[in-house]
């Protein structure tokens, strides 16, 4: 009986781990409506257990390369409370929403080229996760409380699928990201928890450190047009009213400011009217990034058919797979969408609300596994999150110190206000003179190419550091906003590429094809019919 009984404990966690990577089948998606392409890859959809009562709604997708042994990268976008989801769909996943909102042509520069690529939604509450109505309400959002929930989550889906544990491991995201990330990889590295191969982190337009954003911010409006000589000038004056530099370069405008919980910034109060009055007058500066009719997230963007005002928490932007006008011809210029000011076709206006639209179609919910009671999905989620953490130079540090081998990577697209590439740079470099890192390459321009074929273009800047196992890379990509891998597909796989695999040189091309999937029958142009071409050249009155 003894024995029997020994056998039998033993058998319970395997026969757990049995069950639910076998309930895991049920999440493949069988086919996604609206698809107009082959797809060549499996992906999944459901849900990860988290803390008691919260489920994180996740989608995955398989490696278009080699699935078996590709590393496993997590994406986390910000907010706080903005869905992955929308990441998934409208940044670096493979699938793009048409203008209709019920269909999905492909991202050629899709992450999951070189990558297995795992989506959470993430607080609970935010996209399609949930937490029970069993359980007891739970109405606090914050940071600790999202770490936690994601470090079940991951635990939760190594279970579901064993064949990653032990993986090579990346923790990416953008924005709000610049603080899920860190505490993220802090806690995975101080538990041990997870059975992944934690490997380095990847932070795009990250908010690390709030005054750093604030500061930058003031500069940067300047040097594009946005205030004025005589506005800008006004602020010597404060500077030295609160006993700081007459260099503006180097004048801590956030003195003068209060930040609640909510994110907000408010005049400080202050019993001298001079400084009152600065207060009131940077503050009122500092809010130009949201007030102006600028795009905050990418200064020389313009959607001119757009509804939504440039104020909006994330406007309708979306990457295009340009394709340089390589391929066979297919009428690319009746392609082209013609209401954005971007070149490149690295933004496509609409998708906000085509993404919106598609996620909430019935068919498109059953296909992915939501429950059947859910929400509607928004992009972003109003929460009550407290944001009460606006330096992540400590949760640097214990990354540093800790000792595990990780390299990180702070990428920029540098049109960026909401988190300028000059907040991240400043963040950065503190980082490295605090912590002795070794500037390992100097800041020099990398270079984006298509293909061995295609023309050479500046894809941006990068700096290096490192210091023993820990080694922290800075890129900028030019022409990018807050969203890199929306403005500057191209050169976004290409850097993460680098990165991922542990390439020196970010102009290296990567050694996969961009070439577009083969349509679908339903969605390819009906055969023209043969002429001569002495009738394709007639002249008809």
């Amino acid at each position: 009986r003894r024995k029997l009984g020994m056998r039998a404990a033993w058998l319970l966690p395997l026969l757990a781990v049995l069950v639910e990577s076998a309930d895991r089948i049920y999440d493949e998606i069988d086919s996604l409506p609206g698809v107009t392409f082959k797809v060549n890859f499996k992906h999944y959809s459901g849900y990860l257990d988290a803390s008691q009562g919260n489920h994180l709604h996740y989608w995955l997708h398989e490696s278009q390369s080699n699935p078996a042994r590709d590393p496993l990268i997590l994406w986390l976008n910000g907010g706080p409370g903005c869905s992955s989801m929308s990441g998934a769909l409208t940044e670096n996943g493979p699938f793009h929403p048409t203008k209709d909102g019920e269909h999905l042509q492909e991202n050629v520069f899709a992450w999951n080229k070189i990558a297995n690529v795992l989506y959470i939604d993430s607080p609970r509450d935010v996209g399609y996760s949930y937490r029970d109505d069993k359980n007891t309400p739970d109405n606090v959002y914050n940071n600790s409380k999202t770490t936690d929930d994601l470090v079940l989550a991951l635990q939760s889906f190594v279970a579901a699928y064993p064949q990653f544990k032990f993986r090579d491991f990346f923790v990416t995201g953008e924005s709000y990201g610049g603080i899920y990330v860190p505490q993220l990889v802090d806690a995975l590295i101080k538990t041990n928890s997870v059975q992944l191969t934690l490997k380095g982190f990847a932070i795009g337009n990250g908010l690390m450190r709030l005054w750093d954003s604030f500061n930058s911010d003031i500069d940067l409006m300047f040097y594009r047009g946005i205030i004025s000589k005589t506005e800008f000038d006004s602020l010597y004056d404060c500077c030295l009213a609160s006993n700081q530099t007459a260099d503006l370069l180097y004048c801590d405008f956030s003195y003068f400011l209060d930040v609640p919980d909510n994110g907000d910034l408010n005049p400080k109060k202050f019993d001298d009217p001079t400084l009152q009055e600065c207060a009131n007058h940077i503050s009122k500066l500092g809010n130009y990034v949201w007030t102006s009719r600028n795009d905050p997230y990418n200064t020389y963007q313009d959607c001119y058919g757009d509804k939504e005002t440039p104020t909006a928490k994330m406007r309708s932007n979306s990457a295009k797979s340009y394709n340089n006008f390589e391929n066979d011809f297919n009428d690319q210029g009746a392609n082209q969408f013609a209401d954005s000011t971007d070149s490149m076709g690295g933004f496509q206006c609409f998708a906000s609300a085509a993404t919106e639209k598609y996620l909430n179609l019935p068919e498109v919910r059953k296909a992915l596994h939501i429950k059947s009671d859910a929400k509607k999905w928004v992009g972003c989620s109003d929460l009550p999150y407290v944001q009460n953490e606006w330096d992540m130079s400590e949760v640097f540090y214990s990354v540093i110190d800790s000792g595990a081998p990780i390299r990180g990577l702070i990428y920029n697209g540098d049109l960026d206000l909401a988190d300028s590439f000059m907040a991240d740079q400043w963040f950065v470099e503190r980082i490295a003179t605090e912590k002795n890192l070794n500037v390992v390459q100097r800041r020099e321009e990398w270079i984006y190419q298509r293909s061995a074929k295609s023309t050479p273009r500046g894809g941006g800047y990068a700096k290096k550091f490192g210091l023993n196992k820990f080694t922290i890379d800075l890129v900028q990509v030019k022409g990018a906003g807050h969203l890199v891998p929306m403005d500057r597909p191209g050169p976004a796989l290409q850097m993460i590429s680098n990165f991922i695999f542990g390439l020196k040189d970010y102009s290296n091309i990567p050694a996969i094809s961009t070439d577009p999937a083969p349509l679908l029958n339903e969605f390819q142009s009906a055969p023209q019919p043969e002429i001569s071409r002495k009738e394709a050249d007639k002249i008809y009155d």
